[in-house]
């Protein structure tokens, strides 16, 4: 349902904000390729942020991941690294910001959340068998 605003009825934020975080919340996941150019591992927190990096056009998308389901990554994921990653759309409103959150859940009969690419060639990285089932 599209908000009814005008210059005599603007909106508050927080129903613009609210409007936009219902409507990112029923995208579902998605498989995104790109190359992590920023990994930051901040100190008391159990969240990984990366930037994640279009392969061949100056666009790039924040990634926040379970430091408990980035950590079993093998090989560990570096900056630089060419990745595919299943992660859902999350509107973050106190910030107003965009981002995918990965390692949520996997898939069932796929290896993982992250893959890496060395040269032309995807390998899977596998986790834990906690993280290769389906989780809801």
């Amino acid at each position: 349902m599209a908000l009814q605003t005008s210059p005599e009825k603007p909106a508050p934020v927080r129903v613009v904000s609210n409007a936009i975080h219902g409507w990112i919340s029923r995208l579902g996941f998605v498989w995104v390729e790109g190359q992590i150019t920023q990994l930051t591992r901040r100190p008391g927190t159990q969240t990984v942020f990366l930037t994640l990096r279009d392969i061949a056009a100056d666009v790039s998308i924040q990634v926040t991941c379970p430091r408990r389901v980035f950590d079993t990554v093998d090989p560990p994921v570096t900056d630089g690294a060419r990745v595919i990653v299943h992660a859902r759309p999350a509107y973050y409103m106190n910030r107003g910001s965009l981002s995918l959150a990965a390692g949520n859940r996997a898939q069932a009969n796929h290896p993982g959340t992250f893959a890496w690419a060395s040269g032309n060639t995807m390998r899977p990285a596998f986790f834990s068998a906690a993280y290769s089932l389906v989780r809801r």
